[in-house]
């Protein structure tokens, strides 16, 4: 048995005045709740904090293992030599390339 909107409509309307302000009340104590649950839910923050959570998930363990290592003081030092040897060669090679080009 299928009920019209209207019927269905007017079993949930309150008998009397008082009936239909407790309806009105618990109504928008719910609202309330639902708008403090949305609010609570979109601040950037937890955005924020949730989307780099989703990250780290799905991040090789590998790759965890060589952040870290590079963050350490250990790590911040190979990379740093071994960017002072690339600039090193760099320069060294690019002055062994203008020799060679004025010896002609």
């Amino acid at each position: 048995m299928t009920r019209s909107v209207s019927e269905a409509t007017h079993s949930l309307a309150p008998a009397s005045a008082a009936e239909a302000e407790q309806l009105a009340e618990r109504l928008r104590a719910d609202l309330a709740d639902t708008l403090d649950q949305l609010g609570d839910n979109l601040v950037p923050t937890r955005l924020a904090s949730e989307a780099v959570a989703a990250v780290a998930d799905r991040t090789p363990d590998w790759l965890k293992r060589y952040w870290a290592f590079a963050q350490s003081p250990t790590g911040l030092a190979i990379i740093g030599g071994v960017a002072a040897l690339g600039l090193a060669g760099g320069v060294a090679g690019g002055a062994a390339k203008r020799r060679r080009r004025f010896r002609r």
